[in-house]
């Protein structure tokens, strides 16, 4: 089978290694190189996938990338949970039993080697005992972005990236049966055929698929030695940037209509009140610059991976943004099964479905 995939991001590139490896012929469009450089955020849920995926990471993956790249995808850097409370609510009670359930063991941790590891906090900021999951870690974005594509290279995929070229214009509809998407046009004016397309373009994909308006991005920023401080929940709507047409030009991203200090008061005010009660000696320090960030995440926090609705043959994989990014190692398979109809213990989470209203 001849599948098309649109977009170059952890979706696109896992998805086309397992399609291929499956025996599909498989190419991968993107207006830019792999890594792309207005990828969605790739910050360092989903309990069992992420449990296979470090495994993966661990125990194929680094090895190989090691060997490859002179360096390791993920590194097991453990992870802290330390709270003001001594109670956990009930979704962190069932998510620490889901863990256990998967083989983790999460550890006790007193607040004096808290205190000894990560330097004093402020009194009665910390209850007696935090938690440590010291099977936890990050990947490097990049790097295994760049290990993805080459993998992929190396199992047949064809890339198509940079340019008019490699830039999603349209579908192609059956002449027959409007709503049969038999390929896709791209800048240039070429016409590409297919059995299948995948949109799989992160944040821009409402630009190309318009049922899933309302899941945004931005491009990933440059280290700039700048504390980064980001409110990950509820958003403030805004009235100047209803464009998610990707920008004509890297360099001058759509973003750049956002002014250097452009939030909303009661944001600030959020924010200072977290630095104090948290990290005091930040407080007192200006707001360089902000970022209203536009995630390319569902409603209710599950993926999309599934048919379009109203749409033969096309397929929208998406909905990660900074947490899709873990799943690298597995994610391929999990859509490559959707894709080609098998059954999967994925599926109906990760279905095409409304919103319901009110919410």
């Amino acid at each position: 089978m001849k599948i098309l995939i649109v977009g170059g991001g952890v979706f696109g590139l896992s998805t086309a290694l397992s399609l291929q490896r499956r025996g599909h012929s498989v190419t991968v469009f993107d207006r830019l190189p792999a890594p792309a450089e207005d990828a969605a955020s790739t910050d360092i849920s989903k309990v069992r996938l992420a449990l296979a995926s470090i495994e993966a990471f661990k125990s194929q993956w680094n090895p190989d990338a090691e060997r490859r790249l002179g360096r390791a995808l993920y590194v097991e850097s453990g992870c802290l949970f330390a709270t003001r409370t001594s109670e956990m609510n009930a979704f962190e009670r069932e998510s620490f039993e889901t863990l256990a359930l998967g083989g983790v063991r999460v550890e006790k941790v007193q607040r004096e080697r808290v205190a000894q590891l990560m330097g004093l906090f402020p009194e009665g900021m910390l209850s007696r005992t935090s938690l440590l999951n010291a099977s936890a870690g990050f990947a490097y974005s990049g790097l295994t972005i760049e290990y993805v594509a080459l993998r992929a290279q190396e199992a047949g995929v064809k890339f198509v990236c940079g340019g008019n070229a490699g830039t999603f214009a349209a579908f192609v509809y059956s002449p027959s049966n409007g709503n049969t998407v038999v390929g896709i046009k791209t800048m240039d004016g070429a016409v590409h055929h297919a059995n299948r397309v995948i949109v799989a373009a992160g944040s821009w994909t409402p630009s190309l698929v318009p049922q899933l308006r309302g899941f945004y991005g931005f491009p990933v920023s440059d280290l700039t030695g700048e504390l980064k401080v980001a409110n990950h929940g509820p958003g403030f709507k805004s009235s100047f940037h209803l464009d998610t047409r990707p920008a004509s030009r890297v360099s001058q991203p759509a973003k750049s209509v956002v002014t250097p200090t452009a939030i909303p008061k009661l944001a600030v005010a959020m924010y200072r009140k977290v630095l104090a009660h948290a990290f005091p000696e930040t407080n007192q320090l200006d707001i360089t610059r902000t970022r209203l960030c536009w995630y390319c995440e569902s409603w209710d926090g599950n993926f999309f991976i599934d048919a379009v609705t109203g749409m033969s043959n096309c397929f929208v994989a998406t909905g990660g943004s900074g947490h899709g990014f873990k799943f690298a190692p597995v994610l391929g398979d999990v859509i490559a099964d959707i894709v080609e109809g098998k059954p999967s213990d994925f599926r109906e989470l990760f279905q095409w479905r409304e919103k319901p209203v009110g919410v």
